[in-house]
């Protein structure tokens, strides 16, 4: 069996996080390779290299959505590939007009990652969103609500509804649990030893809620300090908004890195204040690290949390804040890891590659 990932870029997030890991275990049994429509910001594809996956950018050089389309088809028709696999827009646009066109006999599936997006607040764009997400043999959903929400906004009847199915992302437990916390005082210069280090893991995207977060803070009594994990377009906008809060010694700009799970184990509690999330990868990691997790109560992101961690229902910065202080002063601390742990068990990477292989191999029997 020989599959092609196709994905927008390879920049830091879930979907790339999942693209990694099938990569990784496909690889050792079968093959895959993938091709990303652009190089911009790319984070993953030095690590994916390592373990033998072939990577492949579009080069910057194929201009217009005409060119792509010639490149990609080209690349599937030299590679012979069993099954297609996109993820994320435009790769599902692309996808779909190469299975319409040119490779009706080859399976195509789609990843759905995300409970929404911009075109879905365009109702005059949804007649070529049913068009676009029509060709594929199956779609995959990353939690029930990001498939509700999809087949809410496609309008699909009830007979096809048996084509959308839903794996939850996965991420290597081990690594996580196995993970070294930093020493604080050599990542953090100037903190206390009894200071809360909070963590939130996330790119500084409207979603994330970072602003949120900073009121949060000023609610906060002044040891505990914040850890922000990532990158993105509204980060110089959140550093001035801290630097206007009287923030700048208690909110750290860590940036983006591989080795988030030392970040976490370094830290005290886990906050995701998420205006929504089609999964909440980030609590999962938390939550194998053994760090209590404070988030917002959201579909996707609440089922994955259970009832292992704190999920508030509303925006309320003065309810967010009390949990934190709650959950930092917490005694049974161990019996809590124990439940964060067991709950993370439930999304295993190991679980979800079978999920899929499962999928891609009953895809491919059906078009033999």
């Amino acid at each position: 069996m020989k599959i092609l990932f196709i994905i927008a870029t390879l920049e830091g997030g879930g979907a790339q996080k999942l693209l990694s890991g099938l990569a990784l275990r496909i690889n050792q049994k079968d093959r895959c390779e993938i091709l990303a429509l652009s190089a911009e910001n790319d984070r993953f594809s030095a690590d994916i290299r390592k373990n033998g996956t072939k990577c492949t950018f579009i080069p910057d050089t194929v201009k217009g959505i005409t060119g792509k389309l010639k490149y990609m088809d080209a690349y599937i028709r030299n590679g012979r590939f069993d099954l297609i696999h996109a993820h994320l827009f435009p790769a599902l646009y692309y996808g779909s007009v190469l299975k319409r066109f040119r490779y009706r006999s080859v399976p195509f599936i789609y990843t759905e990652h995300s409970t929404d997006n911009r075109r879905r607040h365009r109702n005059w764009l949804r007649p070529l969103e049913q068009w676009m997400y029509a060709p594929y043999e199956k779609i995959v959903s990353i939690s029930e609500d990001t498939r509700s929400k999809l087949i809410k906004w496609i309008r699909v009847r009830k007979q096809k509804k048996r084509k959308f199915a839903v794996i939850h992302n996965g991420i290597p437990l081990d690594e996580y649990r196995n993970a070294k916390p930093y020493e604080r005082e050599k990542i953090l210069p100037g903190i206390e030893k009894d200071d809360v280090l909070l963590c939130m893991t996330g790119s500084f995207t409207e979603q994330k809620n970072h602003r949120f977060m900073v009121e949060v803070m000023k609610k906060l009594p002044r040891n505990y300090k914040l850890m922000c994990l990532g990158e993105g377009v509204l980060q110089d906008q959140i550093k001035e908004l801290v630097i206007r809060s009287d923030l700048k010694d208690r909110i750290f700009f860590m940036g983006f890195h591989k080795d988030a799970a030392c970040f976490m184990k370094t830290s005290d509690i886990a906050v995701i204040p998420s205006k929504r999330e089609g999964f909440g990868l980030a609590a999962v990691e938390a939550m194998a690290c053994g760090k209590p997790v404070v988030c917002s109560d959201v579909p996707g992101l609440s089922d994955v949390v259970g009832q292992a961690g704190v999920k508030i229902k509303n925006e309320d910065t003065a309810v967010f804040a009390e949990s934190i202080i709650k959950e930092a002063g917490r005694k049974d601390l161990d019996e809590k890891i124990d439940k964060l742990q067991k709950q993370a068990d439930l999304f295993d990477i190991e679980s979800t590659v079978r999920n899929y292989l499962n999928l891609y191999h009953c895809c491919i029997r059906r078009k033999r």
